[in-house]
């Protein structure tokens, strides 16, 4: 997969994308907005055990967002089952030099019609913590909306946080 937007991409991974990975996954400030699943430190490891991790995915639900040079982020989706069948969360980061920029609410954009088109989902969420208000503006600019907030959701830094759901329906996306 692959979707080119400005000098952006979302594309798969390559095992080429290690070292960039390691360089920007590996900030405080990225890794302070994500769920502990994501390490910091990140490691050479870290990086091997993720790369190797997508590339053996049964569906590719995984990619990098990228410039012509490097890895500068990610953004991926889990697919529910069960009861849950036809809505997926949707995760990202961006390497901190990119902040600000616009990025990530196109790469979004882009990403949730593929997933629409996809994997024939009929809800997108999106899990935010309390107080990262980028994160919160790059759903509403990509047509998300606050759906709920559960209040002391999460534990991070032994601080207990509340989380916002934010989610887009099939229909809001008119594909």
């Amino acid at each position: 997969m692959e979707f080119k937007f400005g000098q952006w991409l979302i594309r798969n991974y390559s095992y080429d994308d290690k070292l960039s990975l390691i360089k920007y996954a590996n900030d405080p400030e990225v890794a302070e907005n994500l769920l502990d699943s994501f390490p910091h430190p990140y490691t050479e490891s870290d990086a091997d055990y993720w790369l190797n991790f997508v590339h053996n995915q049964d569906i590719c639900t995984n990619f990098a967002l990228a410039d012509s040079v490097e890895l500068i982020g990610a953004i991926g989706l889990v697919l529910h089952k069960g009861q849950r069948y036809g809505t997926a969360n949707i995760g990202y980061w961006l390497g901190k030099p990119f902040w600000g920029k616009g990025i990530m609410s196109q790469a979004l954009k882009y990403m949730t019609t593929f997933a629409f088109e996809k994997y024939e989902l009929r809800k997108i969420y999106a899990e935010v913590f309390e107080g990262n208000i980028g994160s919160m503006r790059v759903l509403e600019k990509a047509g998300y909306t606050l759906e709920a907030t559960f209040k002391k959701h999460f534990i991070k830094f032994e601080k207990e946080i509340d989380c916002l759901i934010y989610s887009i329906f099939r229909e809001d996306m008119k594909v």
